[in-house]
């Protein structure tokens, strides 16, 4: 049985390739789309991590520039040491939104910590017991037409700053479309040094229909979120589908299932606040002043009592910010707001203002749900 608070060992580290900061995308775009990560380095020292998901971000899943440079595109990123725990590479993790995380020990990098070690981490523990999937999954998913063009899906996942989109047919259930789909899988790998970009699909003539996963795995809501990390580690997926009877009521992603262990590991508030910085600090009262009147104002008004309260913010430029939050509520999942705006507490506010007219409308449609069948016994 593995403790989640114990030290991160050697045995968890597995072996990194590396690239020079100066090495050209094209020419490493073969071994990225192939790896979890590969670390960026300049000279000796460690700059960041190359993955798909910072190429993806980066191309916005359409084309790359010939001069663009590994430095320019790696991402920055926490590191581990042999002080860190198991619980700390989960924190980093999901913090960082990657699938691998540097390892240093005397002042050299080992390796990488990676996200299906974790997860298989995970199932040695008792951290998940009791935890079900209705309760974690993002239930105002954002979705999109399978008609739909493939410029449209990036130019949303772009927008919306996320990674996948759930895709709407006319008939039967939907599937996902994720922007690794979109940014490797027009793209054939090159045998030749050094190596090339091929021809690939085209945004302009191809619909979202042609890149969508074709047999995404579903997982009812009342499952457990051990079986979750168990269907993520054995098919080496990211996100499951969430089904109520014959009806997808949601999305988990394995960032889903960290959030949800960081949750149960905070005091009894569990109010989770992040992006601080020397210039923000004096904002912090302020933010933990409005989340907690959230708390309490959805708790009395509605009758709904949260899980837990995530909010997560970073500066854009000068007094311009952006700003996510994320509640779970019992028996409805979690539900999201992301929007940017000028002001820290002004942005802060009206994120939380849009999510409780969310949780207000789920509670609405929960109702529904709720009398459907007395009405249907009575005809």
């Amino acid at each position: 049985m593995i403790d989640l608070s114990l030290k991160i060992g050697e045995e968890l580290v597995s072996n990194s390739k590396f690239v020079d900061y100066n090495d050209k995308i094209v020419a490493v775009l073969d071994t990225v789309s192939k790896e979890d990560a590969v670390i960026v380095r300049r000279g000796t020292a460690v700059v960041g991590i190359l993955d798909r998901r910072s190429i993806g971000r980066e191309m916005h899943g359409i084309s790359i520039s010939k001069s663009a440079i590994a430095g320019k595109m790696a991402r920055k990123i926490p590191i581990l040491s042999d002080e860190s725990t198991i619980m700390d590479a989960i924190r980093y993790m999901q913090t960082a939104r990657c699938k691998a995380l540097p390892y240093m020990k005397d002042g050299k990098v080992k390796g990488l910590v990676k996200r299906t070690t974790l997860l298989k981490a995970l199932l040695s523990t008792k951290a998940l017991r009791g935890m079900k999937v209705g309760d974690t999954m993002t239930s105002n998913f954002l979705s999109i037409h399978q008609s739909r063009s493939i410029s449209e899906a990036t130019a949303m996942m772009s927008k919306k700053k996320v990674n996948r989109l759930v895709t709407l047919t006319e008939n039967g259930l939907p599937t996902v479309i994720t922007l690794h789909d979109i940014t490797f899988s027009g793209r054939k790998p090159s045998d030749r040094k050094p190596q090339r970009m091929t021809k690939r699909i085209s945004p302009n003539d191809a619909a979202v229909v042609e890149l969508a996963n074709e047999n995404p795995i579903y997982i009812s809501k009342e499952r457990s979120l051990e079986d979750v990390v168990r269907d993520f580690v054995t098919n080496n997926i990211s996100s499951l589908l969430v089904k109520d009877r014959n009806e997808v009521v949601g999305i988990i992603t394995v960032y889903d299932v960290f959030e949800s262990l960081i949750m149960a590991d905070q005091k009894p508030t569990r109010l989770f606040i992040t992006g601080f910085d020397k210039e923000t600090e004096e904002n912090k009262g302020t933010a933990e002043e409005y989340a907690a009147r959230f708390v309490d104002k959805v708790a009395k008004i509605n009758k709904i009592k949260l899980d837990y309260l995530v909010i997560r913010f970073k500066r854009i430029k000068d007094k311009k910010y952006e700003v996510y939050v994320r509640a779970a509520v019992p028996k409805r999942g979690t539900m999201y707001v992301h929007i940017s705006g000028f002001y820290l507490e002004r942005t802060v506010n009206s994120a939380l203002k849009k999510l409780e007219e969310m949780v207000m409308k789920s509670k609405e449609k929960m109702v529904v749900k709720n009398e459907r069948p007395e009405l249907e016994e009575e005809e």
